[in-house]
């Protein structure tokens, strides 16, 4: 009879440490599932963040670049003035801040299609140099031009219009 309540206790208590094996086993796995949910939700919603940050800096990177252009054309325009002035030391000062600018901005520009026509502005460097050097009458009529034909960039928010 000892044996058999021996037996009975041994069983008794590994069926309890079964129970709580397993109550354990279930709160655990209980407890995990909410916080991997969770877990889950956050990763999505730091990939939506990640995304419009992506979004947020192509735009800048898309204003930096129009707000060059706009410096150059600024500076094409002042550098025409001064010519119309006859004030060729300060035309020539121009010139040489617009293309330096203008070789920047070329290189680092990331719009193919703004690049293609400053590239062919930064093309006459030496030819608007010249000009300007030698005091050229036509000199006016040749940055009047290009200042007309500048490349113009929509304001941001206007690409899809």
């Amino acid at each position: 009879m000892v044996m058999v309540d021996q037996e009975t206790k041994t069983s008794s208590s590994k069926g309890k440490f079964i129970v709580i094996l397993i109550s354990l086993i279930i709160g655990g796995v209980g407890g995990f599932i909410p916080m991997y949910l969770k877990s889950q939700d956050l990763e999505q919603q730091l990939a939506a963040v990640r995304q419009e940050m992506n979004a947020q800096a192509d735009r800048l990177v898309l204003a930096q670049e129009r707000l060059q252009v706009a410096l150059l054309q600024n500076e094409l325009g002042q550098m025409l003035l001064a010519v119309q002035e006859k004030n060729f030391g300060a035309a020539q000062k121009h010139s040489t801040n617009f293309f330096n600018r203008l070789r920047q901005v070329v290189f680092n520009l990331h719009d193919q299609e703004l690049r293609e026509p400053l590239q062919a502005i930064l093309n006459r460097r030496d030819e608007i140099t010249a000009d300007l050097a030698t005091l050229k009458p036509e000199i006016a009529d040749k940055l009047r031009a290009l200042y007309l034909n500048f490349p113009r960039v929509a304001p941001i928010g206007d690409e899809g219009r």
